[in-house]
């Protein structure tokens, strides 16, 4: 294959031009099917950047995953993505487990290991059973630590639901109270504050402990409540509203 048809494509897609660039790895492909680079390049710049071809991008990626090649685990990976996306978490465990261990097997940058614990934190919370909640939470320490961006709040914030979910919440109200003294103003913060409230009342409800349930629920916005009548209707009564 032609140098300067590998060089026209790279030189179209370092300066932005983006379909261009798409057909042109697009060409080297489909004159040597065996140029696994040009189609796993032409599929990154759909899936990055123009998202025109997402069912031809998809198949692409799902091809170079099915086979030994220079691409198969970086497909894999973007595979793990867009399953995410789609909230297909059993096909993200069972791509991002193989991924994982290849990325350590070969010493990858922590950056892509990160982004792939992540995305398996996610998938296993939302098997929501208490031994995948636990993996969950495992798995977004490992991004914690591997992390450099201390100003990254959202690792911290999937971390306080994970611990949420496993009644933790004495670690949790710890956690929210170290990104205080970071994110003093911080919206997803507050409602994370809120989420520990109504999860604890909600527990202390279901023991039939009434009062000790409104002393959380009071400053639990109705916006959290609203899908839960029992606790919106105990919130409702001790604040002196009708619930009619």
């Amino acid at each position: 294959m032609s140098k300067e048809l590998y060089d026209k494509a790279f030189s179209l897609m370092n300066s932005g031009e983006f379909k261009d660039a798409y057909e042109a790895f697009s060409s080297i492909y489909e004159e040597n099917n065996k140029e696994y680079e040009a189609l796993y390049l032409r599929s990154l710049i759909d899936f990055a950047h123009l998202k025109a071809n997402f069912k031809k991008t998809i198949a692409d990626f799902e091809f170079l995953s099915s086979f030994n090649n220079k691409f198969k685990y970086a497909s894999m990976h973007l595979l793990s993505v867009y399953y995410d996306m789609t909230d297909n978490f059993e096909k993200v465990i069972e791509l991002g487990e193989l991924v994982k261990e290849h990325f350590i097997k070969n010493n990858k940058d922590p950056k892509f290991l990160i982004d792939v614990y992540f995305l398996l934190a996610r998938a296993y919370y939302h098997r929501y059973t208490h031994n995948d909640t636990n993996i969950a939470l495992d798995y977004i320490n490992e991004c914690i630590k591997l992390s450099s961006d201390d100003e990254d709040i959202d690792y911290y914030l999937f971390k306080i639901d994970c611990l949420i979910a496993l009644k933790k919440y004495d670690e949790a109200s710890l956690q929210i109270s170290e990104l205080q003294t970071t994110f003093s103003v911080n919206s997803s913060l507050y409602f994370a504050k809120e989420k520990l409230s109504y999860s604890i009342a909600k527990d202390y409800l279901s023991d039939n402990k009434i009062d000790e349930a409104v002393k959380y629920l009071e400053d639990v916005e109705d916006v959290v409540l609203q899908y839960d009548e029992n606790c919106m209707a105990c919130t409702w009564f001790y604040r002196g509203k009708s619930t009619i």
